[in-house]
């Protein structure tokens, strides 16, 4: 293949499975769900490349064998929209998926049980989940920060209500809102918010590129990542 477009033809007349990696940056370490993609990465960003070269054959952690292609190159800095269109197009049409869902439920939920729509739409039905405010600790139930917001700032109790949050509709039934004391020393909530705002990944982070762009130093260190 002599370039990304013939490759992925190829690819598709064969049965070969393609991975399409979207802002893959140059110390990233995997791609979509495929792990240890370090020699495609070092391979697209320290050889000189330009737009539809095609890699040789690489064996990735005696696992499989991969082609890799660039399909497309971006500047650092911010990018001009039609660069960026498709990525807003997808997130605009995720967020009306959500909102019609979230409106059919509603209806739908004026004739139906929970546990009839539940099974409608190939969900379950899960009792007694205790929610709290910061949110961060229940995510492993699938309820958004997003969700998690509207959730509380409707404090109804006894009544099915429907809450749409970023990628999902959720039904909830509160049975009970508890208002906590205030803490009057604020300690929970004072390291809480200096992990968030100085944090060990947030930190490094922020003083990773303070350096680089202040001092102009040259991130070089992909070339050494493998």
């Amino acid at each position: 293949a002599s370039s990304a477009e013939t490759l992925i033809t190829e690819a598709n007349n064969r049965g070969v499975r393609i991975v399409n990696g979207r802002s893959v940056t140059s110390m990233a370490a995997s791609i979509n769900d495929v792990q240890n993609c370090r020699a495609v990465v070092y391979w697209a960003f320290n050889n000189g490349l330009k737009k539809d070269a095609v890699s040789d054959v690489m064996k990735l952690s005696d696992q499989m064998f991969v082609v890799a292609a660039i399909n497309n190159m971006y500047a650092k800095g911010i990018q001009k929209f039609e660069n960026v269109k498709k990525q807003i197009q997808d997130e605009l049409t995720v967020a009306k998926k959500v909102e019609a869902i979230e409106n059919k439920v509603k209806e739908e939920l004026k004739t139906k049980d929970v546990n009839t729509l539940a099974s409608q739409y190939g969900s379950r039905v899960m009792d007694s989940i205790r929610l709290s405010f910061t949110g961060e600790s229940y995510q492993n139930f699938g309820m958004d920060n997003t969700a998690l917001g509207k959730f509380f700032a409707n404090e109804k109790t006894n009544a099915n209500e429907v809450i749409a949050g970023k990628n999902m509709v959720y039904v909830v039934y509160p049975y009970n809102f508890e208002n906590q004391p205030s803490n009057t020393n604020l300690q929970a909530e004072k390291g809480l918010l200096r992990n968030i705002v100085v944090g060990r990944s947030r930190n490094e982070m922020v003083i990773l590129e303070g350096l680089r762009d202040n001092t102009q130093i040259w991130d070089n260190r992909s070339r050494f990542y493998q």
